[in-house]
């Protein structure tokens, strides 16, 4: 009786952690909504369409107090200007995962501010819990909302999404892998 019940307490303290959910290669979703608004978010909202004509891009849907987004964060940075100056850049973009908890105010505290640990030299997308996934195989809205589109995905969770539309590759772990990069590098070669 009591190992059930420790799964269930243990689970229920995991929510937000990584869960083991994966979405059909059959669909092609995207985001455009609000960003931050910084010179690094290109403009007040987001069109990962605009994106996907320049090359891949790396989607990370992360939580402002979330320890293992933090360390993708240092994971993913020391690459970012490298990924960008190729011919065929791979941009990262980061979601908030956790609306209302992810709103304006405490995204940009923790990834928009240059002065903050975790700052983000890449897009910060604001979402709500409406707002819808952009379907980008029919080129419209998706009708459903963007966690829906991509299985609820807990952060961190990141999806490196092909300029098909595709993903391509999706983040398996709460904390980067030792090959993780390296990993994301290979794929990013082959697209």
């Amino acid at each position: 009786m009591r190992a059930p019940l420790v799964l269930l307490l243990a689970a229920m303290t995991l929510s937000g952690c990584l869960a083991p959910e994966t979405i059909s290669s059959e669909k092609r979703y995207g985001v455009i909504s609000d960003t931050l608004d910084r010179s690094e978010d290109g403009s007040s909202v987001y069109d990962i369409r605009e994106n996907l004509s320049e090359g891949p891009v790396l989607v990370m849907f992360s939580h402002h107090s979330c320890p293992g987004c933090h360390n993708w964060m240092d994971e993913l940075k020391p690459i970012h200007d490298e990924w960008m100056s190729r011919s065929v850049p791979l941009q990262t973009m980061m979601i908030g995962t956790y609306p209302p908890y992810d709103d304006h105010e405490s995204l940009m505290e923790e990834f928009g501010n240059t002065s903050s640990d975790n700052y983000a030299p890449w897009p910060v997308v604001v979402t709500t819990t409406t707002t819808n996934a952009w379907d980008l195989a029919d080129d419209k809205d998706s009708g459903i909302t963007v966690f829906d589109a991509f299985d609820n995905p807990s952060s961190p969770k990141l999806f490196l999404i092909s300029q098909s539309g595709t993903v391509v590759w999706e983040s398996d772990s709460y904390n980067p892998k030792e090959d993780s990069i390296s990993d994301i590098n290979e794929i990013y070669r082959e697209l």
